[in-house]
Order: structure tokens, then sequence, then C-alpha cells
């Protein structure tokens, strides 16, 4: 999920309804507001923003904290669709981690709870900006539940770049997500987001997330073409 999980996820989701709460949000507002009073509201979030200086200090702290055990030497610099792998002897390391978050997008799209939810580790922690941090799977099904009942709720998102730990047991995902909604009115709108999703191997081997973070972007991707 850095879906939009909410929510990846980009995360919102579910990663991918991340981004639930927030369109569930914009669409009470603009109910009652209009588009001038959301836009004041959007800068006032990006102001306190400390659900999201929370994410990042994550996000830095698990970098730090893991930087001697990753190699950051990109195959393709700043480029979408780039891969970071420690080892070089496990290239597809890389891949096969990009392709776990691409298989979970297509579950998504399913509506099947439970298969989204298997994706996230047990001891799972989803922080969608402006919200209190979702802790466990228990919490995070209900986040996926509630942004089942969006009018109209779609999301999507890919992998750009992946790290693997040279022990093949951690990897980072940086993420691009979609999502869509209905505000009351039935008036659909789009919204863009980046996100990270931090990832472990569980005991039999099986990529599953334990955090997931992300916010809003200006631009479809990440990283620019070139």
């Amino acid at each position: 999920m850095g879906r939009a999980w909410s929510g990846r996820g980009r995360g919102s989701v579910v990663a991918y309804y991340k981004v639930g709460q927030s369109a569930s949000r914009l669409g009470n507002c603009q109910s009652a507001t209009g588009p001038s009073d959301i836009t004041r509201r959007r800068k006032i979030k990006h102001q306190g923003g400390s659900v999201r200086r929370t994410a990042l200090a994550v996000g830095v702290l698990f970098l730090f904290a893991t930087a001697c055990n990753f190699d950051s030497t990109k195959s393709s610099a700043g480029s979408a669709g780039s891969t970071i792998s420690s080892d070089p002897s496990r290239p597809d390391q890389a891949e096969a981690l990009m392709q776990t978050s691409r298989d979970w997008a297509k579950a998504a799209t399913t509506g099947d709870v439970e298969r989204i939810l298997s994706y996230w580790a047990d001891d799972a922690i989803v922080l969608e900006p402006d919200q209190t941090a979702h802790i466990g799977k228990a919490a995070i099904h209900q986040m996926i539940q509630t942004s089942m009942k969006i009018p109209k709720f779609s999301i999507t998102w890919s992998p750009e770049s992946a790290v693997i730990s040279k022990g093949g047991d951690m990897g980072y995902l940086i993420e691009h997500n979609r999502v869509s909604f209905a505000d009351s009115t039935g008036k659909v709108h789009t919204q863009f987001g980046k996100g990270v999703t931090i990832w472990r191997k569980d005991a039999s081997g099986a990529w599953k997330c334990v955090v997931d973070t992300w916010n809003g972007s200006l631009t479809e991707n990440v990283f620019p073409a070139v």
C-alpha cells in the first residue's frame, strides 16, 4: 500500500483504501462549504502536518537504522520503475517485492477484505495523513471496511523503486497511487498520492507490509520520467 489506504499507500488505501477517511472528509466538506473553504482547510492541514512529519520521521529513522544493511545503488537513477537491490547476485529480490505490491493492487480491486488484509503483517501500522495511526490488523480491517462504504471509491497504485536489505529479509518501496471517489453531489474526484511501504519477510518467506504511509502528490509519478 504507499497507497491511499484509508490507504496502498501507498498508501488509505484499502493501499489501498488508504485515503478512505480523507475522501469521506472531503465529501462532507464539499456538502457544507465552498471550494475556497476547502482550499483554506487544505492549506491549514499542510502547514499543521503533524502526522506527515511523524511518518517522515519513521521513514528517516528506518533508513538510518538500516543504512549499514543496504546498498543504495540504483540501476536507473531517478527514473520511474527503477529498482535497487542490495545483493547483485539476487537482483530478482527487488523485482519480487515490487510484484508483490502489484499483486496487492490487483487484490484491492476485488473487494475481498481478507485477501487485501493478508498483505499486511499482524503487527503492521498504517500512518495516513491527518489521522491517528491504525495499529494491528483489527484496526486496519476497520479502515478497509470504512473505505469500502465511500461512494464510487476505487484505488490503484504501483511501485516505482525497491530497496532490499543485504540479509534479504527486509525492504522498502517508493510508490504512487491514484484514488477516486464521489462527493455528496455525486461528482467523482481523483487524487494522486506518493508513499513509502516497509516490508518484512514472514516465517514462510512471504513479503508482508509492516509500515504503510503516504501523502498527496501534484503529479501521478514520484520520479520524473527520463
